[in-house]
């Protein structure tokens, strides 16, 4: 489905650049000069073909706002154990076009640690699933996705007691 809309992108470009200027060219020419049966069949094929353009333009305009909609979906990022039995909601959401690996380490970064992690980890979380394979499968799968959706990050039991948070 992308190459279709990628050739009917480029296809209205060139028609756009090149086509309806010099179809308005000879429009122009043709008014002018007194040739009544080739001025109507003109106008006949440049009615068609700014009929064409137009379908061509609101199509694309209303592919532009499906996505722009679907970027501005809310991801709620959470982060829990692999069972579901502890997890905790970071309080900040994110934009669709906003979900990058750095922006959910950033949110999971605000989160506070209790005062041994922070000194044992120089103030850093430790979470060995973001460094994965599966953590950018579902990062990707979100991203791609259309509705709000939820990125849940699994971290060990161990792991979630560095946080200064409740889990529930």
């Amino acid at each position: 489905m992308d190459g279709a809309r990628k050739i009917g992108t480029k296809v209205a470009d060139v028609l756009f650049k090149y086509a309806l200027p010099l179809g308005m060219g000879i429009f122009a020419i043709l008014m002018v000069i007194d040739l009544p049966e080739e001025k109507e069949k003109f106008i006949d094929a440049f009615d068609i073909l700014s009929f064409g353009l137009l379908i061509l333009a609101l199509t694309d305009l209303s592919r532009q706002r499906q996505e722009s909609n679907r970027m501005n979906k809310v991801v709620r990022v959470v982060l829990g154990t692999k069972d579901g039995k502890k997890s905790h909601t970071v309080p900040v959401e994110l934009r669709r076009s906003q979900l990058t690996r750095a922006e959910v380490l950033g949110l999971l970064g605000l989160i506070p640690l209790t005062p041994s992690a922070k000194k044992r980890q120089n103030g850093k979380f430790e979470i060995e699933s973001t460094s994965k394979n599966e953590f950018f499968l579902e990062l990707k799968k979100v991203f791609d996705g259309k509705e709000d959706a939820v990125l849940y990050v699994i971290c060990t039991e161990k792991e979630t007691k560095q946080f200064a948070i409740e889990f529930m």
